[in-house]
């Protein structure tokens, strides 16, 4: 190309040929006769190789994605995508690859899989393989179930599906809409929904759609099964019209798909005609129609139209009435004839304007009835408005009511005419009356359930949705609060005691903010009457409906009383257990043993070394001796001549000598048999003592002196202390005693005479007392009172 000579050889050979080898190669031979050339022009062919390769990737559902792949060569070669070794299928979310790129509009679980990219020219081909993997499968929501579409006009179309039953609560749904056109899907914008029906607008006339969904709710779905339907409106009116009176005909029709809306709502129809410029219409729900009072030989034209479409394309069908007719009206002296079409129009809620055409000069005024329809009262019974005029307006009517109004003339000397033919006229649909029972529940710290009833009167309008109101700032004025617009179909989130309530989660509070918070209905006439507000608190208690409140406060009042009766009926038992054991304790003692008096109750009856003898004082002073365990004894030894103790003396002593040694003397250390610590400093007054285990003491004088200080109440009980050689097992009684001392802290009390001294402070040792000798002659102190022994341990 540059003109350089490359070789002077016949041959041209070219090693290690590359993309630069490639141009036009002129070959010249000469000679002296002149010169010759031939030109070739070399075009280099190169495989294919890949410029970028996609990668492995994972992606959750309804996420964007794409794969690169481009390849370069000579000539470029074509890029073809398969999916598990099979072609790759496009749609309307997988576009074909352009500038090297696959692009999916959003994913789904059906796209994971091994994509194949392949490179391939005249010289060759080359491929790669990645794997494209959707995570988190298992937590996909089921789709949408029985999608359906039926055409609705000519520009629209009306889808129609169920909520899974598996999936609680639904954020959304998404409709997604594609045609063909030149063999390519086009796709449209989507629809975004939380009900369940959608009208597809806008779309072309006589063409083929197809739909499909996905829902929303913590993750996406899958998408729905396709469906297809074509725009236009499907089914024929056939409108019959058939002449029953000289004034009268009536009108037959069929339903077309126009007379239900997408929601599934059936509005009225509109019957309409006309003759000489004037058009009249009457609203209907029946697919037939009777209109009265048309003039004989005059061309009418009439129609029936969905809804009150005004603007409806429907062709108008003409029909001639016969002039052989007469009136059929009743004669009252007058030639007066009714008021001909008369017609009218609601004008809001509550009014109604009426008009007719005047009649001859002879009229001074006219006079409405109207009352509603289907009620017990003719017109000529109900209410009667005069007016002067051919129209009238007709006020203070309820809202959405049919009323059924006629009309007459009145001549000059006041004679009324005829009725004219009925005319129905429903007032317009009213805002929907306030919702019932608002109340809140908290969820959490940050969350509230907000729940009501719906309005008690609707008067007539399809409910849509709710408004909820709310504010932190009750200084705002209500424009400017928080408004949340939750449609009927997602108005029961979180409150289900009621199966007609409705209810909304509010998340995102403050804990330390009171909210202002109201609830208005809203219908397809408008937004409805407010509520007085309330105050929500995250602090507060969750409120309840007025309905509940008395029967929380029944169940909480019967949580009290049965309470407060058990715990009584454990004390009461609990009493009855410990009175029921002592009885029993003493009856079986005074079963198993006899008492014993006079002199032998000073002295121990013979006993066995494997069950010493227990004496217990019974009422009349006298001894009880029963077996017991071991270290349980109590003796009472005295020194008195054998000629004191009568003539049981001998043997009484003998049996006591068997059980221990009572003569002072032959302790000369001070000490008694088997005992370790001195009796009294050595010294034994009167040769009495008194030897107790587990030794009990009481409020009682002892040698004439208190033994505690009289300025104490005597009835106060005072503290027991017990051997902890004895194994007989302590008193409940006792121990239950002994802790509510400890409890309250009270120290023992100690004697403040000489005589308690020798009292060691320790519950676990054996206590000598020391007696005086002031004894009668049955062994008896009048002045000291011997206190029956508490069982062991009290």
């Amino acid at each position: 190309d540059n003109g350089s000579t490359i070789s002077t050889s016949p041959v041209l050979l070219l090693d290690d040929l590359r993309l630069k080898h490639e141009g036009a190669y002129t070959c010249l031979a000469s000679n002296r006769l002149g010169n010759s050339t031939l030109t070739y022009h070399l075009t280099v062919l190169q495989r294919p190789y890949f410029q970028a390769v996609p990668s492995s990737r994972s992606y959750p559902v309804a996420m964007r994605a794409r794969l690169e792949c481009r390849a370069g060569g000579r000539p470029q070669p074509k890029i073809r995508w398969y999916k598990d070794g099979e072609p790759l299928e496009y749609n309307n979310w997988l576009k074909k690859p352009t500038d090297g790129w696959l692009f999916f509009s959003t994913t789904f679980s059906k796209d994971s899989g091994i994509y194949q990219c392949v490179a391939t020219n005249s010289v060759g081909n080359v491929w790669t393989a990645v794997q494209m993997e959707i995570i988190n499968v298992s937590q996909i929501p089921s789709p949408p179930e029985n999608l359906t579409c039926r055409p609705y006009n000519e520009t629209s179309i009306c889808l129609e599906w169920n909520a899974p039953k598996d999936v609680p609560v639904v954020k959304a749904y998404t409709v997604h809409t594609f045609y063909k056109a030149n063999g390519a899907e086009v796709s449209l914008p989507e629809y975004v929904t939380n009900i369940t029906y959608q009208q597809a607008e806008g779309l072309n006339s006589s063409t083929n759609y197809t739909f499909y969904l996905r829902l929303y709710s913590n993750a996406a779905s899958d998408h729905t099964q396709r469906v297809t339907c074509r725009t236009g409106v499907t089914g024929n009116r056939n409108l019959e019209i058939e002449s029953t009176k000289p004034n009268t005909v009536i009108l037959k029709w069929s339903e077309i798909s126009t007379d239900v809306a997408c929601d599934g709502f059936r509005d009225m129809y509109s019957v309409q005609w006309r003759n000489e410029g004037h058009t009249y219409t009457e609203r209907t729900s029946e697919h037939t129609y009777e209109i009265s009072d048309l003039i004989p030989g005059v061309d009418y034209e009439f129609r029936v139209i969905s809804g009150n479409r005004e603007d409806d394309s429907t062709s108008w069908i003409p029909f001639t009435l016969q002039d052989n007719t007469t009136s059929d009206g009743e004669s009252n002296g007058t030639t007066l004839e009714p008021p001909r079409h008369l017609d009218g129009e609601a004008t809001s809620t509550s009014t109604v304007r009426l008009f007719w055409d005047a009649t001859d000069n002879q009229v001074k005024y006219y006079v409405v009835c109207y009352v509603q329809v289907k009620s017990d009262k003719d017109c000529e019974d109900g209410k009667i408005v005069k007016s002067t005029d051919n129209k009238l307006q007709i006020s203070k009517l309820k809202p959405n009511t049919k009323y059924e109004f006629r009309v007459r003339a009145h001549d000059q000397k006041g004679n009324p005419g005829r009725f004219s033919r009925p005319k129905e006229i429903q007032t317009q649909h009213d805002v929907p009356s306030p919702i019932q029972n608002l109340g809140y529940s908290i969820l959490n710290t940050t969350a509230a359930c907000v729940h009501w009833r719906p309005p008690a009167r609707k008067d007539g309008g399809r409910l849509l949705s709710y408004m909820v109101s709310y504010t932190p700032d009750p200084t705002l004025p209500v424009n400017r609060w928080i408004d949340l617009n939750v449609p009927v179909a997602r108005a029961n989130q979180c409150w289900f005691e009621e199966e007609d309530s409705a209810s909304i989660v509010l998340a995102n509070l403050t804990i330390d903010t009171g909210y202002l918070l109201f609830v208005r209905a809203v219908s397809d006439v408008g937004v409805g009457q407010p509520i007085v507000p309330i105050t929500l608190s995250l602090l507060s208690k969750p409120q309840v409906d007025i309905e509940e409140q008395p029967n929380e406060h029944y169940h909480k009042t019967i949580g009290i009383v049965l309470g407060t009766l058990t715990s009584l009926l454990c004390v009461v038992v609990f009493i009855l257990c410990i009175l029921a054991r002592r009885r029993c304790l003493k009856r079986a003692v005074n079963h198993q043993q006899p008492n014993v008096s006079g002199a032998a109750s000073r002295l121990i009856a013979p006993t066995s070394s494997e069950s010493p003898t227990v004496a217990r004082y019974t009422a009349n002073r006298g001894v009880r001796f029963d077996a017991t365990t071991p270290k349980e004894v109590e003796l009472l030894v005295g020194a008195e001549d054998d000629d004191d103790r009568g003539g049981a003396g001998e043997s009484g002593a003998a049996s006591a000598a068997g059980a221990v040694k009572t003569k002072t003397q032959q302790f000369s250390n001070g000490h008694a048999d088997s005992l370790d610590k001195p009796i009294s400093n050595g010294h034994v007054p009167s040769n009495h003592i008194h030897i107790t285990e587990n030794p009990q003491y009481c409020d009682v004088e002892s040698n004439g002196r208190p033994a505690f200080p009289t300025s104490e109440p005597s009835s106060v009980p005072h503290r027991f202390e017990e051997d902890s050689n004895s194994n007989v097992r302590s008193s409940k009684l006792y121990d239950f005693y002994r802790f509510f001392e400890n409890h309250r802290g009270k120290k023992p009390r100690v004697r403040n005479d000489s005589y308690t001294s020798q009292i060691d402070g320790s519950p676990n040792v054996t206590q000598i007392t020391c007696l005086d000798e002031s004894l009668d002659a049955n062994g008896v102190n009048n002045n000291r009172r011997m206190l029956p022994l508490l069982e062991p341990n009290g």
